[in-house]
């Protein structure tokens, strides 16, 4: 039997660890959260497609997560999570529901995502099929895009990509990909018609790779003139992109605990 099997000792032991592990994260929300409070409040996958969880009273899964507040700035709060249970995205979820979203939460502090009241007290102003469709839309690769007068120097990068309009750019790679068919149906009979001519007269299969050979040619790379995906320019992406205020701080199991050290973000003056 595996070790890994849902029967056997071996399921018994990591039960056990399960039951006596304690750990607690650090993260940072929006606004004054209380000193202390509790969220006992069941969670559900809404899409296995973008991997986003929400408070489901009839179907969701039990979820009881601890909050203290340790420090607020005027404008935001660093507060302590103790999970009790384990669900996906728990801490989130239920800094979501109490209105005191994690600030740089990409998925769970957008309004336009899930509505007005962006997931307080689990309310939803739109269907699960609305939700996915409104974060599809903001979370592209189409929001890298910088736009031609920003790569010529006319206006800010970050005016650029908050301005950027989504619908625009579908309209325009449809406009594109209309212009390149013909274009492409006309390239292809060409390119058939000259593999006819450059055809071997005898082909008896024992043909092999000469090793010497070049590689690549950079010089018979491609581009269309008229491609929407060749003409872009996409920026790079910076550190807050790339960064959550959500910071596991200590695990501890028996006598044994892992501690790291508080973050930059949590400290009082952090303006960042």
């Amino acid at each position: 039997m595996s070790k890994f099997s849902k029967k056997g000792p071996e399921s018994a032991k990591l039960r056990n660890f399960t039951l006596f592990l304690i750990s607690f994260k650090l993260t940072k929300a929006q606004y004054c959260v209380p000193e202390r409070i509790i969220v006992n409040k069941p969670i559900d996958c809404a899409s296995r497609k973008i991997g986003m969880y929400w408070i489901d009273s009839e179907k969701g899964k039990e979820a009881l997560t601890e909050f203290e507040r340790i420090s607020f700035n005027g404008k935001t709060s660093v507060v302590k999570c103790f999970p009790k249970t384990g669900r996906t995205h728990q801490i989130r979820i239920h800094l979501q529901y109490l209105g005191f979203p994690i600030v740089n939460d990409p998925l769970y502090n957008h309004p336009i995502i899930w509505g007005p009241s962006n997931g307080k007290n689990g309310v939803y102003e739109f269907t699960k099929e609305e939700i996915e469709k409104n974060f599809l839309k903001i979370h592209t690769y189409e929001a890298w895009i910088i736009k031609q007068e920003v790569a010529e120097g006319g206006i800010d990068e970050k005016d650029s990509i908050e301005k950027f309009d989504l619908e625009d750019v579908g309209t325009k790679r449809k406009d594109s990909q209309d212009e390149l068919t013909e274009c492409k149906k006309q390239k292809l009979e060409t390119n058939l018609e000259q593999e006819e001519i450059d055809k071997p007269a005898v082909d008896d299969g024992k043909s092999e790779i000469d090793p010497d050979l070049p590689g690549f040619d950079v010089s018979k790379l491609t581009k269309e003139d008229d491609c929407f995906e060749c003409k872009q320019i996409y920026r790079d992406p910076v550190r807050s992109d790339m960064t959550m205020y959500l910071h596991a701080l200590s695990y501890k199991f028996d006598d044994l605990e892992f501690k790291t050290e508080y973050p930059k973000w949590a400290a009082e003056d952090f303006n960042g």
